[in-house]
Formats: structure tokens, C-alpha cells, sequence
């Protein structure tokens, strides 16, 4: 909601990043961890839609053609991770994000058609 926390946020952790990296330059054991922890981010990034979609057991306003762009997106980096024998959590990566595209996909299946789910205080609430 605040914008100006979110900017400070990133730019304290950027900060704390770049100055760990500094002292732990030589750590191999670091820079694995790190990667470990930027992988598991980017393959977890649309969770929080996942999760929307499962409380409002809708999938309303989100774009299939978007959806369309995450999976085939998805499928090609988890195919050139094997083709070209990426280090083990690359593949790991593209398994979790196939895996979260495929409940996507499912919740484009199941919630077709239906409007937004509102509990009955929000009902309440908005008369």
C-alpha cells in the first residue's frame, strides 16, 4: 500500500546484499545459497495469483493469453535447461514452475465462468 516503504524495502535489501556479497566474496557456499534463494523467488512468483484465485474461486481478470505466456515461457526454459544439462536446481525450477502453471491451468478448468466469491460479510458490507 505504501510505495515509499516498498522502494526503502528494496533498497535496504539491496544494500544488505551487496555488502554480504562484499564480505563473502570468496564463499562458494554463499553464492550457491544465493542462487538457491533467487531460483526458488523467481520459480514461485506467481503463487500469490494462485493463491487470489483459490479465495475468490475465480480466475476474473486474469488474462489466459497472459497464463498462455507463462506456460509456453516456462516449457522453453525447462527444455533448454535440459538440453543443455543445466545444473541440477535450473531443472528443479522449471519442474516447480510447470507444476504451479499446471494449477493455473486447472484453476482456468474449474472456475470457468464463475464471478468472484464474496463471503458474506463482504456481501453485507457492500449493501
Amino acid at each position: 500500500e505504501d510505495y515509499l516503504s516498498y522502494l526503502l524495502a528494496i533498497a535496504l535489501g539491496g544494500m544488505i546484499l551487496t555488502i554480504a556479497t562484499y564480505f563473502m566474496q570468496d564463499s562458494e557456499m554463499y553464492f550457491e545459497l544465493l542462487g538457491y534463494a533467487s531460483l526458488s523467488l523467481e520459480a514461485t512468483l506467481v503463487l500469490p495469483q494462485v493463491a487470489q484465485n483459490f479465495r475468490r474461486r475465480s480466475v476474473e481478470g486474469l488474462s489466459r493469453f497472459l497464463v498462455a505466456g507463462w506456460v509456453f515461457g516456462d516449457m522453453a526454459k525447462a527444455a533448454y535447461f535440459v538440453m543443455t544439462g543445466a545444473p541440477t536446481q535450473f531443472l528443479m525450477c522449471g519442474c516447480v514452475q510447470l507444476s504451479i502453471d499446471t494449477l493455473i491451468i486447472a484453476q482456468f478448468v474449474l472456475y470457468r465462468g464463475r464471478p468472484p466469491f464474496q463471503s458474506d460479510l463482504a456481501v453485507h458490507l457492500h449493501s
